[in-house]
């Protein structure tokens, strides 16, 4: 089949044009800049197999020329935390109104392509208090602008008459992440339940979904299963660990939930599409490997990375300062 990717420059994205082109499908690559990875990926590649397409989804005009022939779209195209939140009208007209235009496009064209739309498990809100694992029965609960995008986002394509398949991932890890670090990273308890799903099997899932005939109409779960059902100062600490930098204190984290999370329900998501397959000892492994190269110089500096990294939490400032106070 010949898929559109939205937002295909994102890490998920990436997952999503490898995967889907190893399962046999040939990629229309959509975003407003690609970036050298996305370049990567197209020199592996014959250019039957991806195309690259620079476009604005707030743009009608662009999308309705990326759509054209194309009988899938895989819609990843948003803005996320922080910038949602710092920057509401931007992500506004990206996250509601650019999803919008594509839904507006499929529904005028001859023959209508289906529609994969990544969402996220945050839409159900703050659960720590509930019993796990949450499923898609529990109703949402949006908190901020992202999450409310989301759940909007949902409603329409649900609305529209479009043959859709809406996944709510878990949070999205890859081996090679870069990218500076954000305070936001530290607005989740140090204990707070999380499940994570390793890339590759998040754009595996999405690939999947081309071959099911089960999934459509439904919104499913998308996690990493009870392999990757864990604590988020866990998922923090290995990650780092695993990349040589080394373990941050509990008192660097918020004391209390912020953000949505939670150990989700997949049974229906693997029985489906048979994406699961790797676990959070897997992904550690993974993140060993990439960075073998420049590990030993990495544990060198270690302390001032973490230096570094303690000067994004304001929680960590917080806690430094009323232990002086104490002191003094």
């Amino acid at each position: 089949m010949k898929v559109l990717v939205t937002g295909a420059s994102g890490l998920l994205g990436k997952a999503c044009l490898q995967s889907l082109i190893e399962n046999g499908h040939t990629v229309r690559a959509f975003d407003i800049r690609m970036t050298g990875d996305i370049k990567k990926i197209e020199k592996s590649y014959s250019p039957e197999k991806i195309e690259l397409w620079c476009g604005d989804i707030r743009n009608k005009d662009e999308v309705k020329k990326a759509l054209d022939g194309c009988e899938v779209v895989v819609h990843l195209a948003f803005v996320l935390p922080p910038l949602s939140e710092t920057k509401p009208q931007f992500a506004y007209a990206v996250n509601v109104e650019g999803s919008m235009n594509l839904i507006e496009a499929i529904k005028q064209m001859k023959t209508p392509p289906k529609i994969i739309f990544a969402s996220t498990f945050c839409v159900l809100g703050v659960t720590q208090d509930l019993t796990p694992p949450v499923d898609i029965t529990f109703p949402v609960k949006p908190y901020n602008n992202y999450t409310s995008h989301k759940v909007k986002v949902e409603k329409e394509i649900v609305n529209s008459g479009i043959n859709f398949t809406i996944l709510r991932f878990a949070i999205v890890m890859s081996p090679s992440m870069k990218g500076k670090i954000d305070p936001i990273v530290f607005e989740f308890p140090f204990d707070m339940r999380v499940e994570f799903i390793h890339s590759k099997d998040a754009g595996l899932a999405v690939a999947r979904c081309l071959d099911s005939k089960e999934v459509w109409g439904k919104i499913l779960m998308i996690g990493a299963g009870k392999k990757g059902q864990t604590t988020y100062g866990t998922l923090i600490n290995g990650t780092l660990e695993a990349m040589g930098i080394g373990k941050l204190p509990k008192e660097a984290f918020s004391p209390y939930p912020i953000h949505g999370g939670d150990w989700i329900d997949t049974g229906e998501s693997q029985k489906f599409l048979d994406y699961q397959r790797h676990g959070f000892e897997e992904y550690l492994e993974d993140v060993r490997k990439e960075g073998k190269m420049k590990i030993h110089v990495t544990k060198l500096i270690s302390p001032l990375l973490r230096w570094l990294i303690l000067q994004k939490s304001p929680f960590y400032k917080n806690y430094t300062k009323t232990n002086l106070s104490r002191i003094t």
